[in-house]
C-alpha cells in the first residue's frame, strides 16, 4: 500500500480524518494512491473497532492506542488549517444562508415602501425555505448518521454536545426564523392585495434578526466542536 514515507500511522489518521470530514471515498483514495477496495476496508475497520484498529498491533503495545484520539485531533486541526476548502458543504451552506439573510435584514426598506418591503421579505422567505431549512435538516441527519456509524463517537461527550446543538439550531431555526419569515411574506402579499392593514407588517422583524444572530453563534460553536473535539466527560458504557 503506497502510503507516504512520513509515517504510516499518520497517513492512516489523515485518510480517516478526510473521510469523516465528508470527502468522497474515490477522491481520497486517489490522493493517497490506493484502491477504493482498500480504502473501504480501512474505513470499515475503523468504524467497527474505532481508532485502535488503525494501530499496528504486531509492533505497538495495546495501551499505546490510548494516545490516538489526541493524534487524530491534531491531524484534523492541521488539515483544517492547510485545506480550508475541505469540510462539510452542508455547514457552509447553512452559515452562508444565515449570513445572507442577515445582510438582507440591513437592506430591507420600511413597510412604508410597501412593494420593496414585500419583495425583500419574499426573497428572505425563499432563502429560509429552500436553502436555510434544508441545510439545517441535512446537517442534523449527517450528525445522527455519523454518531450511529462511528462507534468511536458513541462515548465521546463532544459528539453528543454537537448533536444537541444541532437539534437546537434545527428546532429554533424552524420555529423562530423560517416560520415567521414565511408568514410575513404571505402577510405582505395580502397587504398588497388590500386585504390586511399595512400596520401589521414588520412586527416580527426584530425578533427574527435576534434569533438569527443567536443561531449563527450556536452553529459556529457546532462547527468548532467538530474541528476541536474537546475532551469532555466520556459517557459510561
Amino acid at each position: 500500500m503506497p502510503w507516504k514515507a512520513s509515517s504510516v500511522m499518520e497517513e492512516l489518521l489523515r485518510f480517516v480524518a478526510r473521510l469523516l470530514d465528508g470527502e468522497a471515498m474515490t477522491e481520497v483514495c486517489r490522493d493517497f494512491g490506493i484502491y477504493r477496495r482498500t480504502g473501504y476496508k480501512i474505513f470499515d475497520r475503523y468504524k467497527e473497532h474505532g481508532l485502535e484498529a488503525l494501530s499496528d498491533r504486531s509492533r505497538r503495545p495495546v495501551r499505546y492506542a490510548n494516545q490516538l484520539p489526541q493524534q487524530l485531533e491534531t491531524v484534523i486541526v492541521r488539515l483544517k488549517s492547510e485545506k480550508p476548502h475541505w469540510g462539510a458543504r452542508k455547514i457552509r451552506e447553512l452559515l452562508g444562508a444565515m449570513a445572507c439573510i442577515l445582510v438582507l435584514f440591513t437592506l430591507t426598506p420600511p413597510p412604508s415602501s410597501l412593494s420593496q418591503y414585500v419583495l425583500m421579505r419574499t426573497a428572505m422567505a425563499g432563502i429560509a425555505t429552500w436553502i436555510f431549512l434544508p441545510s439545517l435538516a441535512l446537517t442534523l441527519v449527517a450528525g445522527l448518521l455519523a454518531i450511529a456509524v462511528n462507534r468511536a463517537f458513541h462515548n465521546a461527550g463532544w459528539a453528543w454536545v454537537k448533536l444537541a446543538t444541532g437539534i437546537l439550531v434545527f428546532e429554533w431555526g424552524f420555529a423562530a426564523v423560517q416560520g415567521p419569515m414565511e408568514q410575513e411574506a404571505e402577510l405582505g402579499a395580502r397587504v398588497l392585495a388590500g386585504q390586511v392593514d399595512a400596520a401589521t407588517l414588520a412586527t416580527s422583524l426584530g425578533p427574527e434578526q435576534n434569533s438569527l444572530w443567536v443561531l449563527l453563534a450556536v452553529a459556529t460553536a457546532n462547527v468548532v466542536l467538530g474541528i476541536w473535539r474537546p475532551r469532555l466527560t466520556r459517557i459510561p458504557d
